[in-house]
This record gives structure tokens, sequence and C-alpha cells, in this order.
């Protein structure tokens, strides 16, 4: 499975990366494509999910992964942004520090991975990390980087469908009925489309990037270090010990194993928050996962 799944991501990385450097794959198309992960693929994906047969121990493992997700981005947002302080001693450099070791890009690739993985509800515990992590980062996290105007967070948060669309799936898993077979099959062929396109894309982001600059940059490596080894490494520790269930325990683990999230480049340059050293850290920790992701797939069947 591990063999499987980590072929398919590099293959896809490949074809990614290729078709950029062609030009058959333009700034456009990824736009259009990560219009269709976030509008159709993902909520056909987390459909299919919700109609899964219903039992009381996944709302508790709702409530759990709320409460674990919320602990996480508490702690590990206010560990790194203080070593940043300590290192650098200065705030935007510190926080662009915190939000790439604090976030990841569990969005479109850890649910395809999750799916992949853990699959079930594994994808409608994904779905509600990724609702806690959207609200911390719209509010909390960008406050490290840029002060919000008064009123912009609730706009942000009421606008996102990154929020909705998971809380949708979790009142559609609660309710007393299902829908029909043959709709929820014609939606789990969209949601087939999900790990395809989001790697697909994260290969045409690579092609872009300057390979010097994912090399040169030392400040990159040492966050690559915390992003990809130490906190998803701490996180397995903490899941191992903790009486949770398996697939829970797995789908937090492999969320944290994600390299840094393409959003901290988008608000590195939006708030002129040293985008240079996100996109070095994106692209290092990207291609790092190559190598990390599986030992965590591994040690979470084994020992979770």
């Amino acid at each position: 499975m591990i063999i499987s799944i980590m072929v398919k991501i590099f293959f896809l990385l490949a074809v990614g990366f290729i078709i950029a450097r062609v030009g058959l794959l333009k700034s456009e198309f990824k736009k259009a494509m990560s219009d269709l992960l976030v509008y159709v693929f993902l909520p056909a994906s987390l459909f299919v999910a919700s109609q899964e047969e219903f039992a009381w121990r996944q709302l508790v493992g709702i409530g759990q992964v709320t409460l674990i997700t919320t602990v996480y981005y508490a702690v590990v947002m206010g560990v790194s942004f203080s070593l940043g302080l300590l290192r650098f001693r200065q705030r935007k450099k510190s926080g662009m520090f915190a939000l790439l070791v604090a976030f990841a890009n569990t969005g479109f690739v850890g649910i395809s991975i999750v799916g992949e993985a853990v699959g079930g509800t594994g994808l409608i515990y994904a779905a509600i990390y990724n609702c806690v992590f959207d609200v911390i980062y719209f509010s909390i996290g960008l406050l490290l980087i840029q002060d919000y105007k008064k009123g912009s967070f609730y706009r942000t948060i009421a606008e996102n469908p990154l929020i909705w669309i998971p809380i949708g799936s979790v009142v559609l898993y609660a309710l007393p009925f299902r829908f029909p077979i043959e709709l929820t099959e014609a939606a789990g062929s969209l949601a087939d489309c999900m790990l395809p396109t989001s790697i697909l894309i994260i290969g045409a982001e690579i092609a872009d990037m300057k390979l010097h600059d994912m090399v040169a940059d030392k400040l990159a490596y040492f966050t690559s270090f915390f992003r990809m080894i130490l906190v998803p490494g701490i996180t397995f520790v903490i899941c191992m010990l903790l009486p949770l269930a398996k697939d829970l325990a797995m789908t937090v683990v492999l969320l944290t194993a994600m390299p840094s999230a393409s959003l901290n480049v988008i608000m590195g340059r939006r708030y002129e928050a040293y985008p240079e050293y996100a996109t070095a850290t994106v692209m290092q920790n990207t291609i790092l996962m190559l190598l990390t992701l599986p030992v965590f797939i591994h040690l979470c069947k084994m020992y979770l």
C-alpha cells in the first residue's frame, strides 16, 4: 500500500513538472484546477465520506480531532514563534517561520493521502482538521505577519468554502438517512480526481521554482527539519500514547507529516513577509515528503 501511494505521488509529480515545463499547464489552468478542487472534487470526496454507516464513535472522534487539532496549533505556533523571535529577532520572519512549521498542506494533498491510506471516516476527520486549520490560519496565524483590519476576520471566515464544506459533510453524516448508492458512486468518480489533480498542481509549482533558491537557503533546511521530521515525529509519539482509534490517530499523524502549505507563499507575497524563504521551504519539504511520508505511513500501520 505504501509503495502504491508513493509511486502514484512520484509519477504525478513528474507529470505535473513536465507538463508545466513544456507549457501545457499554465498559470490560468492551475487556477482553474484549484477551483475544481475546492468547488467540485473536495465536496464530492467529503459527500462520499459522509455516506459511511453512522456510528456514535465517529462523532466522538470528531470532537477528539477538533480538540487535538486546536491544541496542536496552539502549541506548535506558540513554540515556533518564540523560537523564531530568539533566533531572528524579527517579528515578520518569526511569524513566517511559525506558519511554515505549524501549517502544512493538509487540504487537497493531505485529504488525498488520508483517502488513500486511511479511507472511510478518516476523510471526515481530515475535513474537521482542515476546518480548524482555516479558522486559526485566517485569524491568529496571519496576525503573526500582518494585522487585520477591523471586521476582516469575520468576513474571511464567512466567505471561506473550506470551512463550510467540512461542516456540511458532518451534518450529512449525522442525518438519519443516506442518499441512493448510485449518487454516492457518481460522486465517488469525482472524488477519485482529488489526488491526481492536487499532485499535478504541486509538480507544476515545483517546475516554476528555481533549484538554486531551494539548495542555497540554509534557513529552509532548518524549517524543513521541524516541519517534516520533528513535528510529525512528536505527534506520532503522542498519538501512540493516547487512547485514540487507529483511523483518527493515523489521520492526525499523516496530516502533520505533510509539507508546508503553499498558502504560506501566497500570504508571504501579499504581506511582504519573506516570500522567497517561504517558497524555498515549501519546495524543499515537498520533495522531502517523498522520503518521510512512507516512513510515517509504515509507523502508523505498525504501531497505532
